[in-house]
C-alpha cells in the first residue's frame, strides 16, 4: 500500500472530513488524489460533505487568483470552502554574500491583497476567506477595508507559544 492509499484508508475509517492545506505544505497534490478517489471513483462521500481548507503563501500574495486555480487543480475540487492568507507579511527569498537564504520584506498593502481574496468570493472560487497568524492590530485595521470580513484567523497556540 503506497502512502497516498494508507492515508486515505485512515481518513475514511475515523471519518475524517476536514482537509487543512497550503502550497507551503506541499500536501495538496495527495490530498487532491484522496479527495478525488473519495468522492469521484468510490463516491464514498460527497464533495460537499467536505470541508477543503487551503492557504496563500506570502510568495503567491501578488496574483491570490492564479495561485488559487493552481491549488484547486492540485486539490481536484472546483471549489474551496475557507481560503486563507497564510501570513501577514510578504518577503522574497534571496541569497546573503556568505550564501545564506536572506528574507527582504516585499511592501505589499495588505488592503490589496485582501480585494484580490474577495474577488474568489464574488467568482464562487472559495466560500469563504480569512486569514492565519495575524495579530489583534492587523485585524483591526482590515476591519477598516474589508468588504468581506475575515470567516477565521487561524493562529499557532500551543504551551510554547501562548498569546
Amino acid at each position: 500500500m503506497d502512502n497516498t492509499e494508507a492515508i486515505k484508508k485512515a481518513v475514511t475509517e475515523c471519518g475524517y472530513r476536514l482537509y487543512d492545506c497550503a502550497s507551503f505544505y506541499k500536501n495538496e497534490e495527495v490530498i487532491g488524489k484522496i479527495i478525488h478517489d473519495l468522492t469521484m471513483e468510490s463516491k464514498a462521500i460527497a464533495r460537499e460533505d467536505l470541508y477543503v481548507v487551503s492557504k496563500c503563501w506570502w510568495d503567491e500574495l501578488t496574483d491570490v487568483e492564479a495561485a488559487c486555480r493552481c491549488q484547486l487543480e492540485k486539490l481536484q475540487v472546483e471549489y474551496l470552502d475557507l481560503y486563507l492568507v497564510h501570513w501577514p507579511v510578504a518577503l522574497k527569498q534571496t541569497t546573503a554574500e556568505d550564501g545564506t537564504p536572506k528574507f527582504e520584506k516585499v511592501p505589499l498593502p495588505m488592503h490589496k491583497v485582501w480585494a484580490q481574496f474577495e474577488a474568489l468570493v464574488d467568482k464562487g472560487l472559495v466560500k469563504s476567506i480569512g486569514v492565519s497568524n495575524f495579530n489583534l492590530q492587523l485585524l483591526w485595521d482590515m476591519l477598516n477595508y474589508a468588504r468581506i470580513k475575515p470567516a477565521v484567523n487561524e493562529i499557532e497556540l500551543h504551551p510554547y507559544n501562548a498569546q
